[in-house]
């Protein structure tokens, strides 16, 4: 079966789930991988990658600003559309069996066109195809709403990754378990005496806070801080990343659908700073901490900090009563994939 996998490209997440199911579909099918940046370097390990130009936010701050972001899309959507006419003649040309979008519009938009089977494989779906919990202001939520539905145009089937399980409304969505990286799955699990440190740093205000309490943590991303007896600053290693998490004592990171799942498998208690704005990650922080596995905050301060470390026992208790991300759930989604 030839298939096209189209994988977004903003923030690494999506490229790292989407390469353990493109490695399982490789095994009988024809794979041509859609996707660009940073997503397209990773999945070129994995597969035939064809580079194209992408969506993406500006963040500032910790909050999407939505006109900004408007303006730097509108100056990239010559090349996309370039890019769209590209695959579209090669679609024409060979017709694939069905196309896979992990959020991912030039593939969605071409299934649509030539009436090729798509299927959406990502968790913003969420938002619009079950009964969740009501976040943010009504304008945020009509706003990601709409851009869900624009990204992915009326596909044929939508498998929805999550943690939590709430009520479908939509006939043809299915909830799964999130995917794990075989990486992570690996791994020894032990509860050391550091945290791990993984989201997008807006000023070191959070490391000096850090510093002060004397809490050792091992740090993953952009920063100008320089490590200390405390706070160890590294590059980023798969591999390395992985051992790190799963022997930390608990992890600090934004509201992303893959670095919690791999921290809920790990039982590892999470405190997440999801982006403003960002409706989905507002969600998955809102359901972590009602299932007990960590805090939600909107800003990370000493207090915050000291709640979070005070209650690691009572998160642990509960991710041990989680069993996410079965042995079967790769094989559930390939099944569900082929049509």
């Amino acid at each position: 079966m030839k298939i096209i996998f189209g994988v977004n490209s903003f923030g690494m997440g999506h490229a790292m789930r989407s390469a353990e199911i493109i490695k399982e579909l490789s095994k009988d099918n024809e794979i041509e991988i859609i996707t660009g940046g940073k997503s397209a370097d990773y999945l070129s390990k994995v597969g035939k990658v064809k580079r194209v130009n992408y969506l993406s936010f500006v963040i500032k701050d910790g909050n999407i600003k939505y006109f900004q972001t408007f303006l730097l899309n509108l100056l990239k959507l010559p090349l996309m559309f370039f890019n769209f006419l590209s695959l579209f003649s090669r679609c024409l040309a060979k017709r694939p069996d069905i196309m896979i979008t992990d959020f991912e519009p030039i593939v969605s938009y071409t299934g649509l066109l030539l009436r090729i089977p798509v299927i959406s494989f990502d968790n913003q779906h969420i938002v619009t195809d079950t009964k969740v919990k009501k976040i943010g202001n009504g304008l945020s939520v009509f706003l990601y709403k709409l851009t869900v539905y624009l990204m992915v145009p009326f596909p044929k089937k939508k498998i929805i990754v999550t943690f939590f399980n709430p009520k479908i409304t939509a006939n043809n969505s299915i909830l799964v378990s999130p995917v794990v990286r075989e990486i992570i799955r690996e791994q020894e699990v032990k509860n050391g005496d550091y945290l791990l440190i993984y989201l997008r740093l807006e000023g070191d205000s959070i490391l000096k806070s850090l510093e002060k309490m004397k809490i050792k943590c091992f740090i993953y991303g952009k920063t100008n801080f320089k490590s200390t007896k405390y706070l160890i600053v590294k590059n980023f290693d798969e591999l390395q990343f992985a051992k790190d998490m799963a022997k930390s004592k608990g992890v600090i990171c934004n509201a992303g659908m893959s670095t919690l799942s791999e921290a809920i498998y790990l039982k590892k208690p999470i405190l997440c700073v999801p982006l403003k704005g960002q409706v989905e990650q507002e969600l998955n922080a809102f359901y972590l901490e009602e299932k007990g596995f960590g805090l939600s905050t909107e800003k990370i301060d000493s207090k915050t900090i000291k709640k979070f470390i005070e209650n690691l026992n009572f998160y642990r208790k509960n991710l041990e009563k989680e069993n996410l991300s079965k042995k079967d759930n790769i094989k559930k989604i390939i099944k569900e994939l082929n049509l």
